[in-house]
């Protein structure tokens, strides 16, 4: 989760799907520690991430590093079995996957343009919206916990609080470990969502929380444009 965030900013300049097929997130490092980690610490963090298990949420992060001069934005939706994931860039090539009940559509736009979407094909691929269900705290839970034991056997978590744009989050701050954690921090609120991550890479990267609210305007999760039929090959 925390090496291939760098694939999503060549994900922001392509024409189609494919480009991002297959890519996973890649929350960064950092957020300063305070206060020395016990296991009972850490079991209190991940108590935390899996109440969220099931959160639904609307967050927007901002994405710094991964070996890219310019900052993206993020926009993550998550509402019982509807998930949308956008991705913005400051040259206005953006891209925005909506997965609902009846399917999943990608949607891409470039340099401020008109948006076009297209349904897609069962079985294609995970698309972006797979992206969004690793930052969901089911799956941030199995990450973590497996860096967590790795520590335990030898090195050393920290655990921090922060606020974020008025949001309150408990902190985990993972020193590196070879071979399985690369020096991390991750934040969550509350509700156990991911509030900020960062690693040290190389490149280093992070993701900070912009805004966040536990409840989803309606329309979230109607595509930008209509819909048209996948391009047969």
């Amino acid at each position: 989760m925390l090496a291939a965030m760098t694939l999503l900013p060549a994900a922001c300049g392509a024409p189609s799907k494919s480009a991002t097929t297959g890519t996973t997130p890649n929350p960064s490092r950092s957020a300063p520690a305070t206060a020395p980690g016990t296991i009972s610490q850490s079991q209190q963090f991940l108590s935390k991430l899996q109440t969220g298990e099931h959160s639904t949420f609307l967050a927007t992060y901002r994405m710094v590093g991964g070996g890219e001069p310019a900052a993206m934005t993020l926009t993550i939706a998550v509402d019982g079995s509807n998930a949308k994931f956008g991705v913005q860039s400051a040259t206005g090539s953006n891209l925005e996957e909506i997965s609902i009940a009846a399917g999943s559509v990608f949607c891409t736009q470039g340099g401020g343009g008109p948006w076009f979407c297209v349904h897609e094909v069962a079985g294609a691929g995970a698309g972006l919206a797979a992206l969004a269900a690793l930052y969901a705290p089911r799956s941030l839970l199995k990450i973590v916990r497996a860096e967590v034991a790795a520590e335990t056997s030898g090195g050393q978590i920290t655990s921090s609080s922060r606020t974020l744009n008025g949001v309150s989050m408990s902190c985990l701050t993972l020193a590196e470990h070879p071979g399985v954690v690369t020096g991390a921090t991750y934040c969550i609120t509350s509700q156990g969502v991911l509030g900020y991550a960062s690693s040290a890479g190389p490149p280093a990267s992070s993701m900070t929380l912009l805004s966040f609210s536990t409840s989803i305007p309606s329309g979230e999760f109607t595509p930008p444009a209509t819909p048209q039929a996948q391009p047969s090959s």
